[in-house]
């Protein structure tokens, strides 16, 4: 029996396993800076809708929301005008019954997939952002206390 066919199957088997530890490696930081990416996105947009908002009350003496937004013009982008963009839901509202204050929040679509922090603003246009532990739709009392970024 040839004793160097052994060694070569040996060598072949070795060399798979580095290249399956290599993938294995690529795929776990593809993912994180695929997270960073969308959350560096998500916090874009909300400064596109804060913008949004700002013009919206000066043309319209109210505060709009994300389709009132989409309709007046003031934000150009499709996707965000969805309420969907970039693995980021987003929302944006003027509070009920007040012409005075609103808010926008983007959450994960798929927690821990497509991001991992969820994001508010207000009219006082200071983003803050938390670990909520999900994807789910923020509760405007609680993101006022997040921390600011």
């Amino acid at each position: 029996m040839n004793t160097s066919g052994k060694f070569h199957l040996l060598e072949h088997l070795i060399v798979l396993i580095i290249i399956s530890v290599v993938v294995a490696l690529g795929v776990v930081v593809w993912s994180q800076g695929s997270i960073m990416a969308n959350e560096a996105s998500a916090i874009s947009s909300l400064h596109a809708i804060s913008v949004a908002e700002t013009q919206h009350r000066l043309r319209n003496s109210v505060y709009g929301t994300l389709p009132e937004l989409k309709d007046g013009n003031f934000i150009s982008d499709s996707f965000l005008a969805s309420g969907k963009k970039n693995g980021y839901l987003f929302q944006a509202s003027p509070y009920q019954n007040e012409q005075y204050y609103w808010y926008a929040e983007a959450i994960p679509e798929r927690y821990k997939n497509s991001g991992v922090r969820s994001f508010y603003i207000d009219e006082l246009l200071e983003i803050k952002a938390t670990d909520t532990g999900k994807a789910t739709s923020i509760p405007q009392e609680e993101a006022k206390n997040w921390p600011p970024m």
